[in-house]
């Protein structure tokens, strides 16, 4: 027996066939010091990731060197970088590195298919297709509203108006990504 699926995720090319490498990817900083603990260090390292907090891995150990930092690599994850940074008196404190790729979550979406025609239907979509997040917001605000301003809140308009909640945030990962969604109707 046949089941069928609604399946919403960001439309990306597979990277391992594609020329993106580890050292393209950028990554976000974050700084976890002591509790109430300022130095020179820490404040200078705090100002450029609140300046810049998008970096390839060369740069940001480029700007550790640079600014004469001691640290040591604590853990080294594919999508996650830890540092141990030596700081006055004995101080230390982590700085972490967490990608900014794409597919470092498998943020999908699978709307059921007692959900599928429901949810295209209030979405105003054909079966398959490409769309630019920001575009399926709209959609999704306009049929958050209509379902809203129903007397009639059933079961079907309930568990929409939770595939749509679920929708928005794939439509913010997609937009940090600045990548498509795409859709399409699957069996399992």
């Amino acid at each position: 027996m046949n089941y069928k699926y609604l399946l919403f995720k960001p439309a990306i090319l597979d990277l391992k066939s594609s020329n993106v490498s580890s050292g393209t990817i950028l990554w976000k900083a974050q700084l976890i010091k002591p509790a109430k603990f300022n130095s020179i260090s820490s404040v200078l390292l705090s100002d450029n990731i609140e300046v810049n907090n998008r970096r390839t891995i060369k740069e940001w150990e480029r700007l550790l060197e640079e600014n004469g930092f001691k640290f040591e690599k604590n853990f080294d994850h594919d999508h996650c970088k830890g540092y141990v940074i030596f700081d006055l008196d004995y101080t230390t404190y982590e700085f972490q590195l967490f990608s900014c790729d794409i597919n470092s979550s498998d943020l999908k979406v699978e709307v059921c298919e007692d959900f599928i025609h429901p949810i295209l239907f209030i979405l105003d979509l054909k079966k398959e297709g490409v769309i630019f997040p920001a575009s399926l917001r709209n959609k999704i605000n306009s049929a958050k509203e209509k379902l809203t301003f129903t007397d009639d809140i059933n079961f079907v308009n309930k568990n929409v108006l939770n595939q749509l909640h679920v929708l928005d945030k794939l439509v913010d990962h997609c937009q940090d990504y600045e990548v498509d969604i795409c859709y399409s109707i699957l069996d399992y």
